[in-house]
């Protein structure tokens, strides 16, 4: 094979090998082989990328890849030219003249499919609209003429799809010599396609970080001085262990991470730190749930939401961080907030609990229990004051109401020490500055117990448990489970 080819290159036989077959001449063209000769030498590699969307951005119908595609109502195979996608997100098709299938038999519109949704959507519906894409979604392309006379396709490729080449550049030669010219991969191969200009502006599509903006959002974040293929095989595209790719460089962060209720129930970093806060196709505005993963990492979970403008769903900037309403709300939109969120999220990494619902139903009927028993000790003190009328009964009342007293104790600090041993953040006490309303529980538990000592001494030490400071400590210790029964309820 690779003497035929190069007596091929020697004589100056244009090449025809590969996915897709040759649509142009010409040097430049010859230059291009294609994956399938990649494959005689690079089988593993083959066998990663034939698998990966890369492959597939763009092909024929016939393509068996695309055999569970269905068609814009009212076409066939024989009147579509290519297939756009089709790999996760979505699929839109080209007639034959090479323009983008805008209506069918149905009327305007209904002419993308959704491939999550499993639905037809509209995409510039009715529109007259020839295909741009090839610089991003082909190999080898020039933006000369036209692919194949299509007049509906602008400029040329040597084959359909990302290649190898497109990344590697044009084999060839490197085919040519059996390997002895070496080709390296391009630096900005991922940056062409997966950024937009200008490259330090992260447009945004509704509330979604808008497509194709990967590298301006990396450009943004921390890990601006990252090459793409740090984290990912361009090959597969899908990290496989996304949990120890973080963990290589963040392991004080891992550490606290580990053993977490997050951490058990298998929440990862890149759920919170790069979630789907982009879009391709759809998605839910009212979770700000997206369907691309963000490239950002960082959280600032007080900074107000971006405000967009227009129609549509709006257009406006991301300033190149995280909100909670991407890193929290989607999982939390149906009992939580904004303002839960602001106040919980900074203390994640080593919560030990979280909004697990059997702890807060723990948490909620213990409460419950607290704050009934806590005005029946309350009602009684007055009782015995004089305050309420009683049934006469001082004996039973007295009795009553220091049972109920220490069971409110024990109840109080049970609670207080679930609340602090979970909630407070003993490793770094000053993101107590940055939680919230959230601190008001674990706060108001504390208060409890210094109002429960309190109590103590005033009845046993000061023996003026009936005066005016018994009352009011009484009344302290009631107000204070009223404000922990609505932290717990709300």
């Amino acid at each position: 094979m690779r003497a035929a080819l190069t007596i091929m290159l020697v004589s100056g036989i244009p090449l025809a090998l590969g996915v897709g077959g040759a649509s142009w001449a010409g040097p430049e063209r010859q230059q291009y082989v294609g994956a399938k000769e990649c494959r005689n030498c690079h089988l593993e590699k083959y066998e990663q990328w034939i698998s990966s969307g890369h492959a597939h951005i763009l092909g024929k119908p016939d393509d068996p890849f695309f055999a569970d595609v269905p068609l814009p109502a009212g076409y066939d195979k024989g009147d579509i030219s290519y297939i756009v996608g089709g790999f996760k997100w979505k699929a839109l098709f080209l007639d034959l003249d090479g323009k983008v299938v805008t209506s069918t038999m149905m009327g305007p519109g209904k002419n993308q499919y959704n491939w999550v949704g499993k639905k037809w959507v509209d995409f510039n519906p009715g529109e007259d609209l020839p295909y741009t894409c090839g610089p991003c979604h082909t190999t080898g392309y020039s933006e000369i003429g036209n692919q194949e006379g299509r007049q509906g396709i602008k400029g040329q490729w040597a084959f359909p799809g990302v290649q190898c080449e497109e990344c590697h550049g044009a084999g060839a030669r490197h085919a040519g010599s059996g390997g002895e010219i070496l080709l390296t991969g391009r630096g900005s191969a991922c940056r062409k396609c997966h950024g937009l200009k200008p490259e330090d502006r992260i447009p945004m599509t509704g509330v979604f970080l808008s497509p194709y903006t990967e590298y301006n959002q990396l450009a943004a974040s921390p890990h601006g001085g990252m090459e793409c293929r740090e984290c990912h095989d361009p090959h597969t595209l899908v990290l496989d262990d996304p949990e120890e790719t973080c963990r290589g460089c963040h392991r004080e962060v891992a550490k606290s991470f580990e053993g977490s209720f997050k951490d058990r129930i298998g929440i990862t970093c890149i759920d919170c730190h790069m979630p789907p806060a982009g879009i391709v196709a759809e998605g839910e505005p009212e979770r700000f749930l997206g369907d691309l993963r963000s490239h950002l990492f960082q959280i600032d979970h007080h900074a107000p939401f971006p405000a967009t403008t227009g129609d549509n769903g709006g257009t406006g900037e991301n300033p190149g961080y995280l909100f909670v309403e991407y890193s929290c709300i989607p999982c939390h939109h149906m009992f939580e907030s904004r303002q839960w969120a602001t106040g919980f999220g900074a203390n994640v990494h080593d919560l030990r609990i979280t909004v697990n619902i059997k702890i807060m139903r723990l948490q909620r009927v213990f409460t419950l229990v607290g704050i009934l028993v806590a005005l029946a000790a309350f009602l009684t003190g007055l009782m015995l004051r004089g305050f309420i009328r009683g049934g006469g009964r001082q004996k039973k009342t007295l009795t009553f109401h220091r049972v109920s007293a220490w069971i409110t104790f024990s109840i109080g600090i049970f609670l207080t020490i679930l609340c602090l041993y979970f909630h407070f953040p003993w490793m770094d006490p000053a993101r107590l500055l940055h939680e919230g309303i959230f601190m008001i529980h674990p706060f108001t538990g504390f208060g409890l117990l210094l109002a429960y000592f309190g109590k103590i001494w005033v009845v046993h030490r000061l023996k003026k448990g009936w005066k005016v400071q018994g009352l009011l400590m009484g009344s302290v210790l009631f107000l204070l489970w009223v404000i922990q029964s609505l932290t717990v309820a709300f």
